[in-house]
């Protein structure tokens, strides 16, 4: 994940007339970043230019003209004014601004205009907004044919630079009036904090190279003493990193985190933190993200309550307990940064500890983002995804552009599928999730809920992009979910639409794999193996040798081999080794690799090692669709030395498997029971394994035995209908 920047400038604030233009230079540089998920966009700095009046007030002792009676009267103050007590009191007569000046307040309307016609993308709307954006072109045009220099003529081209970008104007004209202000900006001690604002305009950032080398020289002569270049420093560093491979970007918000600490800028200093962890986790290195979460985790929940999250409770009386004393101890002191970059860290700490197989710890952390986003009180400038970050004591401020907080809202959805990706349960929690963030991004993207007013023409192809990526991640783990479920219809529904959805908006290639992997698991189930070879391979194809998805691919096919017959010396097993080898893998690579090992050792000792290790994998990240099968497995090693031992595994299994049951109860008497059949296939192996264990030890246990054969025959009757649904549904997408 990274963070595109977005750079506005202050407008000239204050101007002396008619004889000369003066203004204070900006008050500070800002600055933005964002999410998430996607490729950085394009950068385009925004101005916040403020409606000047084209006539001031003269001097209250100008001499004024003679009038009539008539104009007198036309002109009257309220009655309560009455002109001859105070000559004084006579409002002075306004006095025209100079042409340039004019036309550039004029211009701010026109572009004021424009921006008040967003989201609305009806073909009226839209040419009306390109009207504006033209007139407005034309009057800032003027204004540069006019002006000799000075701090209007800067103003002009930063924003004509800025509605070029925005009605997609031509490139030789933006890099004529970019390097004329560059030049310009260069010229005069009092034009220089126009500078910084030349080196992030469009024009300046189609070239990444270029820009980067651009920007090491500038920072390289910038001293941060005052709030004024201090702010300066951190935007144009804060900019360089996203646009910086992993190690310079990590190197330059290092250097960030440095003079912040010597300046004293702590909610910089906080911030910079945060985004290291972010682009470390964005990158795939944990391992340098990890000092960082750990930092800010203790400092803003405290090192006490990280502790509590990390431990194993023996009993709920214990777990109360330190509950309670946790509850004692004072609250440490918050972190004084905005409230979307708080959501921002918890995500990359909740996304770093399910990595790490820290399920519960994770869970417990993305209650507390909801409740951050359910929040009523939300700004104009929050809502648009804008946070600024004080420097120093005077006002300064750096804005960082994240994505609108409508889009956060979504993303923290589909983190939340991702890390309770549990099927157990009449209504798993994912698949609330799920549903409840297909249904907001939907309304986005069928025009039922209104675009974030933020956004610019040109910005809502990204923009509405990056909702169909969050809609195909949404699919692609809903399809995970009900085939553990068993719920086949709507396996088949969500990947088709996943398909439909990757084909429609351009994406296929980019998600390829990902389909392909769920396609090749639903072949497994329909019976399809040759289909499901194929799509593993085809997913080793795409993916690189050191991918995780490549080596889970090539784990599935040599799986579907063993469940096949074919012979361990003919299958790509991975290497031998201890458990203890897998600790720096993901936790679902891990598993899948102690499985695999298990089913193709010699050993019987050898095997229970590798099911044992599998089993504390998935016992740690809440993987009961795992767990059922582990226990099961193990249980068939048990079954001829320690029957006792194999009846509890193969009680808690099957007890695993019922509860992954997607079926409602029926009052049909051919589908009584069924509500309570989960993976029938495993369900039935299991419950014919208890059956056995049963009679042989048939004293005492004539009800078990019973029972048993009663809910065997249900789960006996529902793998026949699923056989048929499959065969049907396998015909039909042939």
């Amino acid at each position: 994940m990274s963070y595109p920047l977005q750079y506005p400038h202050n407008p000239p604030t204050s101007l002396s007339l008619p004889d000369h233009y003066t203004a204070p230079p900006p008050a500070h540089v800002a600055s933005p970043l964002a999410t998430a998920t996607p490729p950085p966009a394009p950068l385009r700095p925004t101005h916040s230019h403020p409606s000047v009046d084209p006539y001031i007030p003269a001097s209250p002792h100008t001499k004024r003209p003679p009038t009539n009676s008539q104009d007198e009267a036309i002109a009257s103050p309220p009655k309560r004014v009455k002109l001859e007590d105070d000559p004084s009191s006579l409002p002075p007569p306004l006095q025209r601004l100079p042409t340039s000046l004019l036309y550039l307040t004029l211009a701010q309307s026109l572009h004021t205009a424009a921006l008040s016609l967003l989201p609305n993308s009806s073909s009226a709307a839209t040419s009306l907004f390109q009207r504006y954006l033209r007139a407005e072109v034309a009057l800032l045009r003027k204004v540069l044919e006019r002006s000799e220099g000075g701090k209007v003529e800067l103003e002009a081209r930063l924003r004509l630079l800025d509605v070029l970008d925005m009605c997609q104007g031509t490139d030789s004209e933006a890099s004529r009036v970019a390097s004329k202000g560059t030049s310009l900006s260069q010229s005069h001690p009092n034009l220089h904090p126009y500078y910084p604002h030349f080196l992030l305009t469009p024009t300046a950032t189609t070239n990444p190279k270029f820009t980067r080398t651009t920007l090491k020289r500038a920072l390289s002569s910038i001293t941060p003493s005052t709030s004024s270049s201090a702010t300066t420093y951190y935007t144009l560093s804060l900019y360089l990193s996203t646009i910086s491979d992993f190690t310079s970007a990590i190197n330059t918000l290092k250097d960030v985190e440095r003079v912040a600490a010597q300046r004293g800028d702590a909610s910089i200093l906080w911030t910079t933190k945060i985004l290291l962890a972010w682009r470390c986790i964005s990158d795939s290195r944990p391992d340098v993200a990890s000092p960082y979460i750990s930092e800010i985790a203790n400092r803003w929940w405290g090192s006490e309550a990280e502790a509590y999250h990390s431990r194993t409770f023996a009993s709920p009386e214990e777990k109360k307990s330190a509950e309670v004393e946790l509850a004692k101890l004072p609250k440490p002191e918050e972190i004084d940064v905005p409230r979307a970059l708080k959501v921002m860290f918890i995500v990359v700490y909740c996304l770093f500890w399910a990595d790490k197989g820290g399920v519960k710890r994770a869970k417990e952390r993305l209650k507390e983002a909801h409740g951050l986003l359910d929040e009523k009180e939300v700004g104009e400038e929050e809502a648009k995804g804008v946070c600024e970050i004080r420097v120093g004591t005077e006002g300064d401020a750096v804005r960082l552009k994240l994505d609108p907080r409508s889009t956060l809202y979504s993303f923290a959805f589909l983190v939340s599928v991702a890390i309770h990706r549990d099927p157990f349960g009449k209504k798993p929690r994912a698949l609330l999730f799920a549903d409840e963030g297909l249904r907001l991004v939907n309304n986005k993207l069928s025009g039922l809920e209104a675009l974030p007013s933020s956004l610019l023409p040109h910005q809502q192809t990204l923009h509405l992009t990056t909702l169909v990526r969050l809609k195909l991640h949404l699919h692609l783990l809903s399809t995970e979910l009900h085939l553990m479920r068993s719920a086949f219809s709507l396996t088949s529904s969500h990947l088709n639409e996943a398909i439909s959805t990757a084909r429609t908006f351009g994406l296929f290639d980019e998600f390829a794999s990902r389909i392909a992997l769920d396609w090749g698991l639903f072949a497994v189930v329909k019976g399809d193996n040759e289909e499901a070879v194929s799509s593993f391979e085809t997913v080793m194809q795409l993916e690189e040798p050191s991918s995780e998805l490549y080596a889970i691919a090539s784990l599935s096919k040599t799986l579907l081999g063993v469940s096949m017959g074919v012979p361990p010396s003919s299958l790509a097993l991975p290497p031998s080794s201890t458990p203890s080898v897998n600790t720096d893998l993901p936790p679902n690579l891990s598993l899948l690799m102690d499985v695999t090992r298990a089913l193709t050792a010699d050993a019987i000792t050898e095997s229970k090692k590798h099911l044992s290790s599998a089993l504390n994998t998935a016992n740690e990240g809440a993987r009961n669709h795992s767990k059922c099968l582990l226990l099961a497995l193990l249980a068939n090693v048990f079954l001829c030395t320690r029957n006792d031992q194999a009846q509890k595994m193969l009680s808690a299994s099957l007890h695993i498997a019922r509860g992954m049951s997607a079926r409602v109860p029926s009052s049909d008497p051919d589908k009584k029971g069924e509500e309570n059949v989960g993976n029938a296939k495993l369900g039935l192996w299991v419950g014919e394994r208890l059956l056995e264990g049963y009679k042989k030890e048939a004293q005492g246990k004539t009800t078990k035995i019973q029972d048993q054969e009663t809910l065997n025959e249900v789960h006996r009757r529902v793998v026949d209908k699923e056989k048929g649904e499959l065969e049907k549904m396998s015909a039909e997408w042939k």
